[in-house]
């Protein structure tokens, strides 16, 4: 069995690590944020094309 100090210890870990994720991403230049976009939906479509689903709209930057 699993004692609560560690469920606790790494719950707590888990969320400072997503604190960090936010803040990185929020220092993040717009620019960047939109090229993250871009790759995002590139991967989307990766995704829709395999299930045969429609493509999306890829934003030309």
């Amino acid at each position: 069995m699993v004692s609560k100090y560690y469920i606790n210890t790494r719950i707590k870990k888990i969320f400072k690590a997503t604190q960090r994720f936010h803040r990185k991403r929020a220092r993040m230049s717009f620019g960047m944020k939109i090229k993250q976009l871009v790759k995002l939906q590139m991967l989307a479509n990766e995704i829709k094309s395999n299930t045969g689903r429609e493509k999306g709209y890829i934003w030309q930057i």
